[in-house]
């Protein structure tokens, strides 16, 4: 029922917000966890961690630390969602926006499942600056750019679905969502900036 539940929810969220609030709400602590490994993975790989840190190393630490990070990371963007949302008058609890954020997140973390694919095709050369053997090969670099295109349709994908259910949970028109939304990223934007010198953003 849970993977049912998942594929309706990722392609019509709206139809799939009441079953999940009323029946699967702790699994939203799982999909966030998800999330967290993802985005860190992500992270890595547009930092070039391996120009800095031993590999495979860094690899294990995005395990057991993304899922700290992805729940900080729900919990924080859902809080300020949230907030904003309940001056158009939304009506969802806290607790509801951060089951459906949770929900929602677990699109995001697709980007997992290419991970052992990537890692077999360009091994530590996917986290380095310099990539000889990517580059050398027509091959490797056109599966390089298709995995960057199946992670910008993952992302894309992962904003929408977001937009609806959030917008479905606290009733309120597609537009006033994507417009919370942009207020979000921007208020976490300049807090995380001026607090801690760094953005936080699920990119």
């Amino acid at each position: 029922m849970v993977i049912q539940t998942l594929l309706t929810f990722a392609i019509k969220p709206g139809q799939s917000v009441k079953w999940i609030l009323s029946h699967s709400p702790y699994w939203s602590i799982l999909w966030a966890s998800f999330f967290g490994m993802a985005f860190l993975g992500t992270q890595v790989f547009i930092m070039d961690a391996g120009d800095q840190y031993a590999y495979p190393g860094f690899l294990f630490a995005i395990f057991y630390k993304g899922a700290i990070v992805g729940l900080v990371f729900c919990v924080l963007y859902g809080s300020v969602f949230f907030l904003f949302a309940k001056v158009f008058r939304g009506t969802a609890s806290w607790l509801e926006t951060l089951t459906i954020y949770g929900w929602s997140a677990w699109v995001y973390s697709l980007r997992l499942l290419f991970l052992p694919l990537q890692l077999l095709l360009f091994g530590e050369e996917m986290f380095t600056s310099i990539t000889p053997r990517i580059d050398g090969s027509l091959f490797l670099t056109l599966f390089y750019i298709g995995f960057l295109l199946l992670d910008l349709v993952v992302w894309g994908w992962f904003i929408v679905v977001q937009v609806v259910s959030l917008a479905d949970v606290h009733r309120l028109a597609w537009w006033q969502s994507v417009l919370i939304h942009l207020v979000t990223v921007v208020v976490v934007w300049f807090v995380s900036l001026q607090a801690f010198g760094m953005l936080i953003f699920p990119l």
